[in-house]
Order: structure tokens, then C-alpha cells, then sequence
């Protein structure tokens, strides 16, 4: 998306590869750069509430695993459920959930 209006004015001012190459190199590095200060700042405000960097670092390790790969440890538990699914019923599967219905009329 940032890369838009530096391909756009390279073709209309017919500018040469190697000012195009630059100006593309400095945009990744300020993506990169941007994207590593927000990190940062996430890492902080997760370490002032639970303590030390390090916890901030591995909330989001195990945050990015959960919402990419399903490695966290409630997908297992939502696999679990899943997976006896197959064998049981609706109302035995919100039984064993720790998710609980209220209907209020």
C-alpha cells in the first residue's frame, strides 16, 4: 500500500531504476522501522501490566501462534471439543465447554 504512489510517480516522471531501487529501499526500511517501534510499544504497555519484558515478549509470541497456526493452549482445548464432536451431541459438547449459555427472555 505505501508502495503505491512511489510506483505511481517513478512511471509518471519517468524516473530511472536506480532512484525507483532507493526510494524502494528506504521505504522498507521505514516499514521495518515502524513496525518494530509499534512492537515496542506493545511490549511495553504488556510489561508495565504484567511486569517484566519478557512476559511481554512471550504474550506475543503466543498470541501470533494462536492466530496463525492454532498453537495456543485454548485451540487445543477447542480441537479437544471439536474432535468429540464427531461422536456427540450439541448438548454434550456445551456440557464439557467452560462456555456457558444464558438465554434471557
Amino acid at each position: 500500500m505505501a508502495a503505491c504512489p512511489i510506483i505511481f510517480y517513478s512511471v509518471c516522471n519517468k524516473s530511472a531504476l536506480s532512484e525507483f531501487i532507493i526510494k524502494g529501499l528506504v521505504l522498507t526500511e521505514a516499514t521495518f522501522s515502524a513496525i518494530m517501534v509499534s512492537f515496542g510499544i506493545l511490549i511495553l504497555q504488556i510489561s508495565s501490566i504484567i511486569g517484566n519484558p519478557s512476559d511481554g515478549i512471550n504474550h506475543i509470541i503466543i498470541s501470533f501462534k494462536k492466530r496463525t497456526s492454532g498453537d495456543g493452549e485454548e485451540v487445543e482445548v477447542i480441537q479437544r471439543i471439536i474432535r468429540s464432536g464427531c461422536t456427540r451431541s450439541t448438548t454434550n459438547i456445551l456440557e464439557q465447554s467452560s462456555v456457558r449459555f444464558y438465554f434471557v427472555f
